[in-house]
């Protein structure tokens, strides 16, 4: 690091719309304002802490060392009392890691060689950064790994290390110090001394802006005493033991990023929290582990839960202007925005000051709100926050849980039912304008292919070509090599590609699968079984078998899932919402299930064969013709084609699978936001819109 890369610099520190309503969309009106609820003021400027990288409980989006550059340098220092003092300056990206375990891999003589053993050291899942450290006027690269909380895990990672590198040495924070010194050109002087010996030394600053010198990454005591010993007899110099009380100190080693040197910044590992500034316009800071991605407000540096935490310090409304974009998209209707950034700064602003993920009160992603920063920000969707300046929805003199979700499915859920939730604004409403995002999606026809198999092929390769003796529709394949799918699902696998002038028989059509209408599968017994076995919460019931029969036993309100048995057993769970996690991350609860292998055969004697119990017990399912000859259903296919004496056709197979057809994405509680883009285009305004999602709720006036 270059004497001149420091400076040190101190810092001061509604009216309501008549419209047309639409059928099954009847707003409640707006709760009348009383005294506690138009005290409610929320200011486009409160401070939100928002988690970018945070470890809490089984959630981790952590990394060793965070990359930071601001587009016009950073400030790096700290915040008392709301004002920020800034100890550091930088104008390139910087680094920033915690003092804690560390191994040194090896030092090399050039980057290149040192970048080559850090793909190694990736290749075996291993984190590595590269430090430039000058000693006796040489430089060398050093390649380390870590940080760790406690020597022990330290020790274990280095055992790894010298298995495949044959050497390693263990590193840490026991350090020697100079003592205070009359500033940064001292420290700065004294540490080159203490290099030019041969010692690894660093300058530090404080909080309150003194210096000091610390020497050594010593993993023990008496690594420390010996570098004491060490320093004296060949420089003169008497030094102490490091002091880490208070907390609030600042190394700057150099770091390597993209084959240039950088400063790498350590703090204390769990006892204080840095700040790093963005300076210039737009004051904005990247992070290279999101992506890239460019943030507005300061980052914050803490060591929580053995790891660097990332959290992003950020106005209220500035934070809205990252959520806006990627909860819903730039160029949807005004009025949706707008409905939107009112749910979205209620869900902020109630959850203030929570500290819900211990050193965060929201996360960027959609456990809270799905949030990009300045790197996603769009004119409409700032305009949304904008004009609904302050607003939020109140009841009972208190801001609500203003939740919401992708697409409602046609019909929210009911909190009760579906949480076990008091909250009596978040009820069963019909949503029918969540449709919009099947009607743009492509159309598959169900169909069977002149060899019996049954799946499903877009629409538009199909040329439709009359009726057969069934009175079934038919038609030829227009397009060679065309996929037939289990399932109108664009990313599910081929069954097999068509063969143009094929004929088929249309058996049903349905959307490609989309937010508002799905469906996944087909699913085995078995695949049942590893589902509730692998994601049942602790202590709710399992099953000790593949699942032969999978249904729905109880309903709640909008037709949900409250209830589910498999074999006959309920597999009931924390909470209905709960099933979306039993089944893979299942998209909503408003789900139906297709047993495909559940079907009774009556016989000529009147006996009846309940399938797939009768499969089960070694049955095998055939068909007789009129002369006595019997063949295996559908040949060799396993799928074949069920009718009623109504005409209406369904497709079973001879093994059972299920097929689950779903409506929605999300919890489907709140505002449906698809549901918002239908009632805008619809002309409803964002305050109507409001109305209709949270019951009785009221929406405070603009700032």
């Amino acid at each position: 690091m270059k004497s001149s890369s420091w400076s040190v610099r101190w810092k001061s520190t509604v009216g309501i719309a008549a419209v047309t309503l639409l059928a099954g969309i009847v707003p409640s009106p707006w709760t009348a304002l009383h005294s506690a609820e138009a005290a409610i003021s929320v200011s486009g400027s409160t401070p939100l802490r928002v988690g970018l990288m945070v470890k809490s409980g089984s959630y981790n989006k952590t990394t060793d060392t965070v990359t930071l550059q601001g587009r016009a340098g950073l400030s790096v220092g700290f915040y008392s009392n709301g004002a920020f003092r800034s100890l550091y300056e930088a104008s390139s990206a910087v680094q920033t890691s915690l003092d804690n375990y560390f191994i040194a891999v090896g030092e090399y003589a050039t980057y290149n060689d040192a970048l080559a053993k850090a793909d190694q050291l990736d290749n075996i899942g291993l984190s590595a950064d590269i430090y430039v450290e000058t000693r006796a006027g040489k430089k060398v690269y050093q390649l380390v790994n870590g940080y760790y909380e406690r020597q022990t895990q330290a020790d274990a990672v280095l055992a790894k290390i010298r298995s495949s590198f044959g050497t390693a040495t263990l590193k840490g924070y026991h350090r020697l110090t100079t003592g205070k010194l009359s500033g940064q050109q001292a420290a700065e002087a004294k540490a080159n001394d203490l290099r030019a010996a041969g010692f690894d030394a660093y300058p530090l600053a404080r909080r309150d802006g003194s210096y000091e010198v610390w020497v050594g990454n010593e993993a023990t005591a008496a690594a420390r005493d010996a570098l004491k010993a060490s320093v004296q007899s060949k420089t003169g110099m008497t030094l102490g033991n490091a002091d880490y009380n208070p907390a609030d100190y600042v190394i700057v080693k150099t770091g390597t990023f993209n084959g240039q040197q950088v400063p790498h910044v350590i703090i204390c590992s769990s006892k204080e929290e840095i700040a790093f500034v963005p300076k210039g316009s737009p004051a904005v800071t990247k992070v290279y582990e999101k992506a890239g991605l460019e943030y507005r407000g300061a980052m914050l540096i803490q060591g929580y839960n053995e790891m660097p935490n990332l959290i992003n310090y950020i106005p209220l409304d500035q934070y809205l202007y990252g959520v806006l974009p990627q909860e819903m998209s730039t160029g949807w209707p005004l009025e949706a925005l707008k409905a939107q950034a009112v749910a979205a700064r209620t869900y902020a602003a109630r959850g203030n000051g929570s500290n819900k993920w211990g050193v965060a009160d929201r996360t960027d992603d959609v456990w809270d709100q799905a949030y990009k920063g300045y790197s996603i920000e769009a004119a409409d969707t700032t305009q949304a926050v904008n004009e609904t300046k302050g607003q939020v929805l109140t009841k009972n003199g208190a801001m609500i849980e203003a939740v919401f979700s992708s697409n409602n499915g046609g019909w929210n859920g009911d909190a009760r039912e579906m949480w076990g939730s008091s909250v009596d604004y978040l009820t069963a409403v019909q949503t029918p304008l969540d449709a919009y995002p099947s009607e743009r999606e492509p159309l598959y026809y169900r169909v069977a292919l002149p060899s019996g198999k049954v799946g499903w092929i877009r629409a538009d390769k199909v040329s439709k070509s009359g009726k057969n003796a069934a009175g079934f529709e038919t038609g030829t394949i227009n397009t060679d090599g065309q996929p037939v799918r289990p399932v109108p699902d664009l990313y599910a696998p081929v069954a097999v590609s068509a063969v143009k002038g094929w004929r088929v028989v249309i058996l049903g059509e349905e959307r490609e699968y989309n937010t508002y209408n799905w469906q996944r599968g087909p699913y085995s017994p078995s695949d049942i079984q590893r589902m509730i076995n692998g994601n049942q919460a602790g202590g709710y019931p399992t099953v000790g078998g593949p699942v032969y029969d999978l249904r729905v036993s109880k309903w709640g309100q909008g037709g949900r899932m409250m209830q589910i048995t498999a074999d006959g057993k309920a597999i009931t769970a924390p909470s209905p919402d709960y099933y979306r996690a039993l089944f893979d991350d299942m998209w909503s609860t408003r789900v139906t299930i297709e047993q495909q292998g559940t079907y009774t055969v009556l016989g000529a004697n009147g006996t009846k064969s309940e399938y797939p119990s009768a499969k089960l017990k070694g049955q095998t399912l055939h068909v007789a013709s009129a002369s006595g000859v019997t063949s295996a259903v559908n040949g060799t296919n396993e799928e074949f084609v069920l009718v009623n004496g109504q005409g209406k056709n369904r497709v079973a197979k001879k093994n059972q699978s299920y097929v689950l057809h779903g409506f929605g994405w999300g919890h489907g509680l709140g505002m449906s936001q698809w549901g918002a883009h239908g009632m805008a285009k619809n002309g409803y305004t964002y305050d109507r819109i409001l109305a209709h999602y949270y019951q009785g709720v009221t929406l405070t006036p603009k700032q």
